[in-house]
């Protein structure tokens, strides 16, 4: 999938440069689950959820360029 898992080692000290995109990560889902039409799922047909989901990062890209 071209996902590579960065773990970050123990005992490491604080600012070392991990999480760095977890936050953009994190916000991106937040601001996904607060459409309601992605928080509760109304189709039947699970082929729709894929098109939801790219309906619904359209409308955050518009928003945030607007």
């Amino acid at each position: 999938l071209g996902i590579k898992a960065v773990i970050a080692q123990r005992n490491r000290e604080h600012g070392s440069g991990r999480g760095k995109v977890r936050w953009m990560v994190e916000r991106t889902i937040r601001w996904l689950k607060g459409m309601r039409r992605m928080r509760l799922r109304y189709d039947r047909l699970a082929m729709m959820q894929p098109a939801w989901n790219a309906l619904a990062a359209s409308v955050m890209c518009f928003r945030l360029l607007e």
